[in-house]
């Protein structure tokens, strides 16, 4: 069966054509393999940018804090940690006992990393409420009994104000 085909001059022109968009088609898919690299790091980024409140576009009215709602509301009740006013006093085994980050930066007796503040107080990574309530007490305590005294990317240092 006869099969045309195009002048050699055609023939260079669409191997050409396709040369460039193979090509095209390759930097495109390393493109979106670098954008994918960078997620992690993006996640982290706007979850830090989300706890510090710097999400939201400052406004002349004023906005209630996290803190502020949780002093006004309190803990739901199932999250109310034993030994508070409004709960049976039971300590759980399952329930690991978080201590003050006052008195962990006491005990350090010197500055923290984030991470080392939140592991040694006793908080659960893999329990997004425990991350909250970290976050939570911590905002509560920079200004008045704790100090970042060194900022670098994840692991700010945090003091206790003497």
């Amino acid at each position: 069966m006869p099969f045309p085909l195009p002048d050699i001059d055609q023939q260079r022109q669409i191997a050409n054509e396709a040369r460039r968009r193979l090509d095209a088609s390759n930097d495109q898919r390393q493109i979106v393999i670098d954008s994918l690299s960078r997620l992690p790091r993006m996640e982290e980024e706007i979850l830090a940018q989300a706890v510090a409140g710097l999400l939201v576009p400052p406004t002349e009215e004023p906005h209630e804090t996290a803190a502020q709602l949780l002093s006004r509301l309190g803990l739901p009740p199932k999250d109310v940690p034993s030994g508070a006013p409004d709960s049976p006093s039971k300590a759980s085994p399952s329930m690991p006992t978080v201590k003050p980050l006052t008195e962990v930066l006491r005990d350090a007796d010197g500055p923290l990393s984030l991470p080392q503040l939140f592991a040694t107080a006793g908080y659960d990574r893999d329990k997004p409420s425990q991350i909250e309530d970290f976050y939570v007490e911590l905002r509560e305590q920079l200004g008045r009994t704790l100090r970042v005294l060194q900022r670098t990317p994840e692991h700010d240092l945090v003091e206790l104000i003497d």
